[in-house]
């Protein structure tokens, strides 16, 4: 489905600015769209990203702690 005709611009500057960012830097990015201000360009045309990153290998190694393993009740209740 293309995009409205008034959103084509917008849309191709966000892009433009995101492959700038990404290959070189907000700084880069913001000059090549004329703007004064790194913020104005990282605030709108730099998309953010939508989920956290993937912890669960760090977060899984922490539920299988070797000191969590095979200890009687209260033996570890000062480290919880």
């Amino acid at each position: 489905m293309p995009l409205p005709l008034d959103d084509q611009p917008h849309t191709f500057r966000k892009t433009v600015a995101t492959l700038i960012k990404e290959k070189i830097d907000t700084k880069s990015a913001a000059a090549q769209l004329g703007h004064s201000s790194e913020e104005v360009t990282d605030t709108y045309y730099i998309p953010k990203p939508v989920q956290a990153p993937d912890v669960s290998g760090i977060l899984e190694r922490l539920g299988s702690h070797p000191s969590n393993q095979g200890s009687s009740p209260g033996e570890n209740d000062a480290h919880r």
